[in-house]
C-alpha cells in the first residue's frame, strides 16, 4: 500500500521508532531500520533525521534496539550520501540523531 500517493516532503523526521526492538533480533532491527531509513530518503527533497540509541554506554537493556554509529554511519553514507550530521550532544546522553542530506 503506498500511502504518500507520490508525493515528496522536504524533511522526513522518524524519532523513537529505531530505539526499541521488543523481541525483533538485532540482525532483523539491523534490516528494519536500513529499509526505514531507505524509504525515509526516497520520501525527502531536502534531508532526514532519525533517533537511534546508543551503543557508547555502560549498560543495555535487553528489549532496546543499540547501533554503532560509525557502523551506521557508514552504512548511511555508502547507501545515502556523503552529507551527513550526528548530534550527540543533548541531554539523552544514551542516544544520537543522525541528519541526512541530499
Amino acid at each position: 500500500m503506498n500511502l504518500n500517493h507520490g508525493k515528496k516532503y522536504d524533511y522526513v523526521v522518524c524519532n523513537g521508532i529505531m530505539t526499541q526492538k521488543l523481541k525483533a533480533s538485532n540482525i532483523d532491527m539491523d534490516k528494519f531500520s536500513n529499509l526505514l531509513i531507505k524509504k525515509m530518503w526516497s520520501l525527502c527533497n531536502v534531508g532526514i533525521a532519525f533517533n537511534v540509541m546508543s551503543t557508547h554506554v555502560n549498560h543495555q537493556v535487553e528489549n532496546l534496539y543499540y547501533r554503532n554509529s560509525i557502523e551506521l554511519l557508514g552504512w548511511c553514507t555508502s547507501e545515502l550520501t556523503s552529507k551527513f550530521k550526528i548530534d550527540a550532544s543533548y541531554k539523552l546522553w544514551y542516544e544520537y540523531t543522525v541528519y541526512l542530506y541530499r
